[in-house]
């Protein structure tokens, strides 16, 4: 089939979002108005200027995950796993365990280490009494002090390598690290991977844990954020002259996008249809 011939069709939807844990809810949420905007509980933002943003409470990564692969994942990766788990259930499709080499999977984050608010406060104490770090002694501890994961739990593309594993995926894929069109850059691409006929279904999106502490402090000390964290919901203005700057959530957006006549011959629902891409 000829790539001009091949329509790529949203066939699946999955999100993770303040507002909500699933398309559903999310869309109940926005109809009902409802802001995922509050003050941050996961830690204690006093040393930060911006005290707010939209972080998903009462999200359980047990429900997606077993408990030794969520040694494993940060929790952006957990989001992303979660994501992947609703839009290709939302497809028809979680329950394939080997989707093949004719699934693809383009990701899209700005993943930052995990648990370097641990990690910093654990190096604190190994300083001397002046103060100065005791690289002596940070060698004698370093076994206890340091998780023995860390840095596979912080390997940028750590999500795709457990969304595949868990479906079987083996065929195109990419994951576009760093800047904040990655989600959409993924499914961008994803879609001229059906077009092309490298794929007949690609699972793509976004996904990060911004509002993390430190995602947030680093964003925090270069001034974009918002300050106005006595306004809660009202902070984010992005088009009102009294912007005070950004406000960070958390969460993951993920696509099944599936060549048309792929999905029509198994009865999927479409959605909608991705006609182009540009950047």
């Amino acid at each position: 089939m000829s790539e001009q011939r091949r329509r790529v069709m949203v066939t699946g939807i999955g999100l993770m979002t303040a507002i909500g844990q699933s398309a559903a809810e999310t869309w109940d949420s926005l109809l009902e108005g409802r802001c995922g905007i509050g003050p941050l509980r996961a830690y204690d933002p006093a040393p930060l200027r911006t005290g707010i943003g939209a972080e998903i409470h009462g999200f359980d990564p047990t429900r997606w995950a077993s408990r030794r692969t969520l040694r494993m994942l940060c929790r952006g990766d957990q989001l992303a796993l979660a994501g992947a788990t609703l839009a290709l259930r939302d497809a028809g499709l979680d329950g394939e365990s080997d989707l093949g080499q004719r699934t693809g999977l383009f990701l899209g984050s700005n993943k930052e280490m995990p648990r370097m608010d641990e990690l910093i406060a654990q190096l604190q104490a190994v300083r001397a009494d002046d103060g100065t770090p005791d690289l002596h002694r940070l060698g004698r501890t370093a076994s206890s002090v340091i998780a023995p994961l860390f840095f596979v739990e912080g390997l940028q593309p750590a999500a795709a390598f457990h969304i595949s594993e868990k479906y079987g995926i083996r065929g195109a894929n990419a994951y576009f690290a760093g800047t904040a069109d990655s989600g959409a850059m993924a499914i961008g691409r994803a879609m001229r991977t059906v077009r092309r006929g490298e794929a007949d279904v690609v699972l793509a999106g976004g996904y990060d844990d911004a509002t993390g502490w430190w995602a947030m402090s680093k964003m925090d000390g270069l001034g974009v954020l918002s300050t106005r964290t006595d306004l809660g919901q009202e902070a984010f203005r992005p088009f009102d002259r009294d912007r005070s700057g950004s406000v960070f959530g958390e969460g993951a957006a993920l696509l099944v996008l599936e060549e048309r006549a792929h999905a029509l011959a198994r009865g999927a629902h479409c959605y909608a249809e991705v006609t182009g891409f540009g950047a």
